[in-house]
């Protein structure tokens, strides 16, 4: 019986230390950092298809670039936060966009996409 409690005793750290590592990732790294992954463009195209696809806008946007992207990691996923230009058709204009990302779910949401004043 000791030897099974000595065993388990040297074991569970082995099992928790990387979801303990992973936590202690997150909360060092808490703040949002610039990212330049191509995942951002993905991520962008995700935020302007999600906008129309809400209906928000008066017409349809089509994604153009995006100017900058920074990125949180927190216990349960990956925010995005951008700056992209888009247009209607008739003028190019800034938005800030929120995305939320679970990659291990396969799920995204839009959290926010509102337009920069100039």
């Amino acid at each position: 019986m000791q030897q099974i409690h000595q065993f388990l005793v040297l074991l569970l750290p082995l099992i928790f230390l990387p979801l303990i590592i992973s936590v202690a990732e997150v909360s060092a790294a808490g703040g949002w950092k610039p990212i330049k992954d191509p995942h951002v463009i993905e991520m962008a195209e995700f935020a302007v298809a999600e906008y129309n696809k809400q209906g928000q806008g008066k017409g349809s946007l089509k994604f153009v670039a995006v100017v900058s992207g920074e990125t949180q990691g927190f216990f349960m996923g990956r925010k995005y936060r951008l700056v992209l230009k888009a247009t209607d058709g008739t003028a190019t204009k800034e938005y800030q966009a929120i995305v939320l990302e679970k990659l291990w779910l396969s799920f995204k949401k839009l959290v926010s996409f509102d337009l920069i004043q100039s």
